[in-house]
C-alpha cells in the first residue's frame, strides 16, 4: 500500500502502508513522538495495535500527554463554568471585587438620600420666600428658621386628636411621631450651637439666584449657603446689642 494517509486527512499513516511500517511523521506536526493527535487519549495497548509493526516502538519511549479536558457544552452551546475553590486566590479576588462595587453603591445611595434631605429643605423655604422682598436682614432669615423648624406642628396635632380618640388601643402612628421629634430636636441644637445652613437669602444676588432655581439637585452646588445662629437672631435685635455694649463697659470700668 503505498497511500499518503488517512482519508480524514489528519496527519497519520493509514495502519499497514508503507509509511505506516517505516515510522513515517515521527517529526511532522500534529504527532508526539510518533501517536498522533487524534490519538493521544488511547491507551497504550491500543496505540500499539493502531501502527504496525510493534517493532516501530522499540527504539522510542511513548510519551502520552494528558491533557485537561475540555468543559462540557450546555444545550445553548456555551461552556460550563468551572467551580471555584471558596479559598482560591480567584474566590478572594471575586470578593474583594464584590465588597468594592457594593462600597461603591452604598456611598452612592448615602449621597442621593443626602441632596434629597437638602433638596426638600431649600425646596420649602423657596416656597416661603416673600417676593416683595430683595434681600433678608439676619434677623427675618432666623424668623423664617424658626418658621421652618415649626413645619411639623400641623402633622404632630393630627396625629395628637387620632390618638385621644376614645376606644383607641395603643398610639397610632408612633413610629412617625418619633421619627418627627427627633427631626426637631437635632433641628433645634443645631440652630442653638454652631448654627444651621440655608440659602443665603441675605445677598441680594445669591437670593435672586435662588428664586430662579428650579428644584435640580444638580444645581445644589451653584446655590450659595449661609450658617446662621440663634446668636445671630439676637445680635440683629439694637435693644440686645444695647444691653450688651453697657454690660462690656460696666465691666471695663469696674476692671479699670
Amino acid at each position: 500500500d503505498t497511500g499518503t494517509g488517512c482519508p480524514e486527512s489528519c496527519g497519520c499513516p493509514i495502519p499497514g502502508s508503507v509509511q505506516g511500517q517505516v515510522g513515517w511523521g515521527l517529526e511532522q506536526p500534529g504527532l508526539v513522538e510518533g501517536v498522533p493527535a487524534r490519538g493521544r487519549g488511547l491507551e497504550l495497548d491500543d496505540l500499539f495495535s493502531t501502527f504496525q509493526p510493534k517493532s516501530f516502538y522499540d527504539s522510542k519511549i511513548v510519551c502520552l500527554i494528558s491533557f485537561q479536558p475540555k468543559l462540557r457544552k450546555t444545550q445553548g452551546g456555551k461552556q460550563e463554568k468551572k467551580t471555584i475553590h471558596p479559598y482560591s486566590r480567584k474566590a478572594a479576588q471575586l470578593a474583594r471585587e464584590a465588597h468594592k462595587q457594593e462600597k461603591k453603591e452604598k456611598l452612592k445611595t448615602d449621597r442621593a438620600l443626602r441632596l434629597s434631605i437638602i433638596g426638600e429643605k431649600l425646596q420649602w423655604f423657596q416656597s416661603h420666600l416673600d417676593p416683595t422682598k430683595i434681600e433678608y436682614t439676619k434677623k427675618e432669615a432666623c424668623e423664617l428658621i424658626e418658621n421652618y423648624m415649626c413645619r411639623f406642628d400641623a402633622e404632630l396635632e393630627q396625629i395628637e386628636l387620632q390618638n385621644s380618640i376614645k376606644g383607641r388601643q395603643g398610639r397610632q402612628h408612633g413610629s412617625r411621631e418619633t421619627v418627627i421629634k427627633q427631626t426637631i430636636e437635632r433641628e433645634r441644637q443645631l440652630y442653638e450651637g454652631y448654627g444651621m445652613e440655608i440659602p443665603d437669602i441675605m445677598n441680594r444676588k445669591h437670593l435672586k439666584f435662588f428664586r430662579e432655581w428650579d428644584g435640580d439637585l444638580r444645581k445644589l452646588p451653584n446655590i450659595k449657603m449661609k450658617k446662621l445662629s440663634a446668636r445671630d437672631a439676637a445680635c440683629s435685635n439694637p435693644e440686645v446689642v444695647d444691653v450688651e455694649t453697657k454690660e462690656e463697659l460696666n465691666k471695663a470700668e469696674e476692671v479699670a
